[in-house]
């Protein structure tokens, strides 16, 4: 398992889990969110990977 700090191009898969967990939530909707963290200077979202990246 890696844990590091999540980007953009984690969206699909953040898409996909917000769902899983029942608040799904349109990707457009997620990447404005996800642009507001990372812009943050005192914020910080860490991703646990797991193998191989499989959503499409």
């Amino acid at each position: 398992m890696k844990i590091r700090a999540a980007a953009l191009s984690d969206r699909k898969e953040l898409a996909h889990l917000s769902k899983v967990l029942g608040y799904p939530i349109e990707e457009e909707v997620l990447i404005e969110g996800l642009k507001r963290i990372l812009a943050e200077e005192d914020h910080l979202l860490l991703v646990a990977e797991i193998g191989e990246k499989q959503l499409e």
